[in-house]
């Protein structure tokens, strides 16, 4: 399953898995994009129309997944929203949007996909972060911020089920 599936790093990703053999679920808000993943691929895929940041379509297209393949292997954060502005003039509406899909989309995606990879007993999260969530340069501190987010979600390692109760 890869999120922002429809271009750039996620297509290249959502294709790779496929020529490794992997059936693939192209999740994206950008429709035709993600058609044209799916016709890169062929038989193997299919396509969900998904904003990771509306939970309840992030669970409902997870949960109808894991039904039909009976198990999610392989989940790959890539949806990502950038946005420059210098701090001082970052219009709300870009801050909200980058925190959405980058973090709250994240977040959305890891929650749901960790349930059916725990019950299997296997499974692995991919979260696409950036130099930016390490590094600070101008004029991108809403990405900067959400990229860090992405790390420090990652890094912290909650969907492995060891620490479920605190995690």
């Amino acid at each position: 399953m890869v999120s922002g599936a429809a271009s750039g790093l996620g297509r290249a990703i959502a294709v790779g898995l496929a020529d490794e053999g992997c059936r693939v679920a192209c999740l994206d808000i950008d429709d035709s994009g993600n058609h044209g993943t799916a016709e890169l691929i062929g038989t193997d895929a299919s396509v969900h129309h998904v904003d990771v940041s509306d939970r309840t379509v992030v669970d409902r297209v997870v949960a109808a997944l894991a039904r039909q393949w009976g198990r999610i292997d392989i989940a790959v954060n890539c949806a990502g929203v950038a946005g420059r502005s210098p701090a001082v003039d970052h219009p709300d509406e870009l801050w909200e949007a980058v925190l959405a899909v980058n973090v709250v989309g994240t977040f959305n995606v890891c929650r749901a996909v960790a349930l059916p990879m725990l019950a299997s007993g296997s499974g692995s999260i991919v979260n696409i972060a950036s130099i930016g969530g390490l590094v600070g340069y101008p004029g991108s501190v809403g990405y900067q911020t959400s990229k860090g987010g992405v790390v420090q979600m990652t890094r912290r390692s909650p969907w492995s089920g060891r620490d479920r109760a605190s995690g």
